[in-house]
């Protein structure tokens, strides 16, 4: 074998391994809670939104090193917002904080830093702009329809408020970075969006097909218990010539 087909050999054997050990599962161990009152789907609807701050944290951090690196401070705080929030969410979650307490906390930190990116790198003109509508597959994943809803009506405004102003000419942060950087931002900017909602849908059709084969076991676990009852009465009422009075 050619000293190129065993360095990509190698790295197939190191990305089956890094899938196989699923470096997350200590931190998903770590922040699921230990309250022995909370149901199977309980449990299940907290570690999805672990799952998900995970991907919080990692476009967090990259966010802080790449706008300090950048020196453009506006964007650095929602940074550091969204890093904080993510760590409170996972920390409401191990307290076995309300589940739509926790994803309030979680939804609250993307959607301000997702706002203030598009906001602050051309508005409409922006890579950034498919944010809000990651925002609002959270909020439809995690919350109730009403708060979801409302987390619809915000994204919407904000996104009304950009096409005024650019209607209007009105002159909204265009920050400027190096070719190199505009590049790579271009790239996340339309992609991390995609990957973060496909990631929400999902968990979220994982935890609708796990609800699906309880309700139809229930269903069935029912529907035996129904055919037992009426045999035993059947028993009951049937004298022993097998005649039913």
């Amino acid at each position: 074998m050619s000293t190129s087909g065993i360095r990509i050999y190698t790295q197939i054997n190191v990305f089956v391994v890094v899938v196989n050990v699923n470096p997350t599962k200590p931190y998903i161990d770590l922040f699921t809670p230990r309250n022995p009152s909370l149901s199977t789907a309980e449990v299940e609807w907290y570690r999805t939104i672990l799952h998900l701050t995970v991907f919080g944290l990692v476009v967090g951090i990259y966010s802080v090193f790449k706008w300090w690196r950048l020196d453009y401070a506006p964007l650095m705080s929602t940074s550091i917002l969204l890093i904080m929030l993510m760590v409170a969410s996972c920390c409401m979650i191990r307290f076995s904080v309300r589940v739509d307490v926790c994803a309030t906390v979680f939804i609250l930190g993307f959607s301000v830093h997702a706002c203030n990116m598009s906001f602050q790198t051309g508005g409409l003109n922006s890579s950034h702009i498919f944010w809000p509508l990651t925002v609002i597959s959270f909020a439809y994943l995690f919350s109730s329809a009403k708060f979801a809803f409302g987390w619809a009506l915000i994204m919407a405004a904000y996104v009304v408020y950009l096409m005024l102003a650019d209607f209007q000419c009105y002159a909204l942060p265009d920050f400027q970075m190096p070719e190199s950087a505009a590049k790579a931002d271009r790239i996340t900017g339309f992609m991390l969006p995609l990957l973060v909602t496909w990631l929400a849908q999902y968990y979220g059709n994982k935890l609708r097909s796990a609800a699906t084969m309880h309700a139809e076991k229930m269903a069935t676990n029912a529907e035996a218990k129904t055919i037992r009852s009426t045999a035993k009465i059947q028993e009951v009422l049937t004298p022993d010539c097998g005649c039913v009075p």
